[in-house]
């Protein structure tokens, strides 16, 4: 008969037929286990009297040993007394081998190594006793075990490379984190490995792991090493993320041909793990859900309180809130919301449902961990359409005291901002924001400018519904092909003006009312004056920082500062089917730094994004005849003729001068005259 104990981690007896044998007696486990740990596994009767028994006489305390050992020769079917004892001393038999005697042969033998595999978790790890000596003496002894197997962890990783066996390294680091929270190095390790894998979603979740851990331990940071780490597999996961948007499988020409699909809806960029912000609480509000179980859907009404809650919330001082744009992306997806918290760098989720009966409103609303994707909170909310708005400032105030219990009420009431409009025409805007959020084609944007003429009607002096009409007419006569440019440039104008009297302060109108004042008016400084104002408030809409950003580049701003704002916005909404523009933006950031091979990179993305945009094809054609690339520049003009027929290097130039206005002399007009040479080449004769 050959017995096998293991006493590490939870208790096991295993025969040599492999078949389990059962033992449910605490003070056998016990025993076995000193006999385990004892010298060569013996213990003296003495010692072992006391330890098991100290509450009895010590005639009783060797009645009760004898009859426990006599239980364990039953169970081990190892009948002969002798092989159990020897003088005073218990023991175990020769035949009876433990993962404990394993363990601390390879520890003996400095094989830290085989020590670390050979740790099976702490001794008798679900064996509970309430002696105070015997309690005290098991915590002991699983300390020093427990130390014994995080010293030769570390030995190994100390000691290891990145050729080390990932299965190796993965389950030591795993081991030592196990065994201390707080060990940097092994999380170190573990982040490594899952980035050699490609897996930045877990070397992300590792990080987050530490951080917390860190925190907990008198509120540590990570260090430089962690985030240098960090950094290393992010940006390898953003390569690999570039590389499947620019199409790197094509090179060059083939590039072009392959990513000319003339698409009419604005792509969001592929998701990429991102650091949550570490100096404030942050979260996203994921689009409630329509419950509507017949007739016509009101998704108009659950995506307008996804857009209220979040903006509501986004005016909070201390908290950092994912734009609604980014949210909108996961609208009917089947994600986790795990992954979706890494993917968008937040430590919490807002989700929900709504369902309208009639004129009765009821919302599920509840705040989710992101690290652990369980509730923190949840609850429901009824009443009758009309006081949707109490049914907001509600759901705000239970998030904002579950996150921010110390926040004062009067920062909770002042984020509600502007009272609903007219709830018919705030519906109509929520319609029209969603026809515009992905769809930038002709037909998409007449959808749209119908739902905000409507609401218009209901309500006249409704700024926001007025801004991005004013909006639409612009991109309408700018970002698609349109024979009444000019007329639509003039309706842009004239419900500009409107908006802005209608809603001063209001920020969304004021974004909106800055596209309008930059590529319908051509009016720079007034552009930026509203930009400036719109982005002061907190929580800013990340769109309005990326629009600053180019007004600022237009403007004769640093440009550095420029391509900061707009990381800045990718920040704050990292999958925004916005990032199009944005990254068109950056392009001519770029250009203005003299890194051509960067604005190359914007101009791909763009399209990548949205390929329709015959603009972001200009900034291509730019970036790539600067570079004397004439094969591709030529391939990339084809393309940008092909979307924008009347396209010719004189009207660039003459639609750069009117833009600029009186800015538009010494080094602005050298600049453009450059680029109308590198167009000049590339465009068809």
């Amino acid at each position: 008969m050959v017995v096998r104990l293991n006493l590490l981690g939870d208790f096991r007896i295993v025969g040599s037929d492999g078949e389990p044998v059962s033992l449910s007696s605490v003070k056998g486990r016990v025993l076995l286990a000193s006999l385990a740990l004892g010298e060569q596994g013996a213990s003296s009767r003495d010692e072992l009297t006391e330890l098991l028994w100290e509450d009895r006489r010590i005639e009783q305390a060797q009645l009760s040993l004898r009859q426990e050992l006599a239980r364990l020769r039953s169970v081990l079917k190892i009948p002969d007394v002798s092989e159990w004892s020897e003088k005073q001393l218990v023991r175990l038999p020769r035949c009876v081998s433990t993962d404990i005697a394993d363990f601390l042969t390879s520890v003996r033998a400095g094989d830290c190594t085989a020590a670390a595999l050979s740790y099976g978790g702490e001794l008798l790890a679900n064996v509970a006793v309430k002696a105070p000596k015997l309690s005290a003496w098991l915590a002991q002894k699983r300390n020093e075990l427990r130390n014994y197997a995080l010293s030769s962890c570390l030995s190994v990783l100390l000691n290891a490379n990145e050729d080390a066996p990932g299965e190796l390294l993965e389950k030591t680091a795993g081991l030592a984190v196990q065994l201390d929270p707080f060990c940097e190095l092994a999380h170190q390790w573990l982040i490594r490995i899952y980035a050699r894998r490609g897996n930045a979603i877990l070397g992300l979740e590792q990080f987050r792991v530490l951080s917390a851990a860190l925190h907990r331990d008198g509120g540590r940071q990570p260090s430089e090493e962690t985030m240098s780490i960090l950094r290393c597999m992010l940006g390898r996961s953003r390569s690999a993320t570039s590389a499947r948007q620019e199409g790197k499988t094509a090179t060059g020409v083939d590039w072009i041909n392959e990513i000319n699909r003339q698409h009419g809806m604005a792509a969001a960029p592929d998701p990429v793990p991102v650091i949550p912000a570490s100096s404030e609480p942050s979260l996203v509000v994921l689009p409630f859900v329509d419950l509507a179980t017949g007739g016509r859907p009101n998704w108009a009404i659950s995506d307008g309180l996804t857009e209220e809650v979040t903006t509501a919330l986004s005016r909070m001082p201390g908290l950092f809130v994912t734009a609604r744009q980014s949210s909108m992306v996961y609208k009917g997806a089947l994600s986790d919301v795990r992954t979706i918290a890494i993917e968008l760098g937040v430590r919490y989720l807002v989700e929900g449902s709504i369902e309208l009966s009639g004129r009765d409103v009821r919302v599920n609303a509840r705040l989710i961990a992101g690290a652990t994707g369980l509730s923190i909170w949840a609850d429901a909310f009824e009443g009758k359409l009309s006081d949707f708005r109490l049914i907001r400032n509600s759901i705000v105030s239970e998030i904002v005291g579950r996150i921010m219990p110390t926040l004062m009420r009067s920062e909770v009431e002042r984020a509600y901002g502007t009272p609903l409009a007219q709830l018919d025409a705030w519906t109509r805007l929520q319609r029209a924001n969603g026809h515009v959020l992905f769809m930038r084609s002709r037909e998409w944007l007449d959808k749209a400018a119908s739902e905000l003429k409507a609401a218009l009607k209901l309500d006249p002096q409704y700024a926001m519904a007025r801004s991005l009409l004013a909006a639409i007419y612009t991109w309408k006569s700018v970002w698609s092909q349109s024979r009444q440019a000019k007329t639509e440039r003039s309706a842009a104008l004239r419900h500009l003006e409107q908006a802005l009297q209608d809603g001063p302060g209001n920020s969304f109108v004021q974004i909106n009312c800055a596209d309008v004042t930059l590529y319908s008016a051509g009016d720079i400084d007034r552009s930026l004056t509203l930009l400036e104002a719109a982005t002061d408030e907190i929580g800013a809409d990340p769109h309005g920082l990326a629009l600053l950003a180019n007004v600022k580049r237009c403007a004769g701003g640093d440009p550095d500062q420029s391509i900061e704002l707009i990381s800045r916005a990718m920040r704050r909404s990292p999958r925004d089917p916005r990032t199009h523009r944005w990254s068109h933006y950056a392009a001519w950031s770029h250009w203005k730094t003299g890194d051509l091979k960067q604005m190359e990179h914007a101009a791909k993305n763009a399209i990548s994004l949205y390929s329709d945009a015959p603009q972001q094809w200009i900034a291509l054609v730019c970036a790539l005849g600067l570079q004397s690339r004439e094969i591709e520049a030529r391939e990339a003009a084809r393309i940008l003729h092909e979307l924008l027929p009347t396209f010719t290097a004189v009207g660039f130039f003459h639609t750069a001068r009117m833009f600029y206005g009186r800015k538009f002399e010494g080094q602005v007009v050298d600049d453009y005259t450059s680029l109308c040479e590198a167009l000049e080449r590339s465009l068809p004769p």
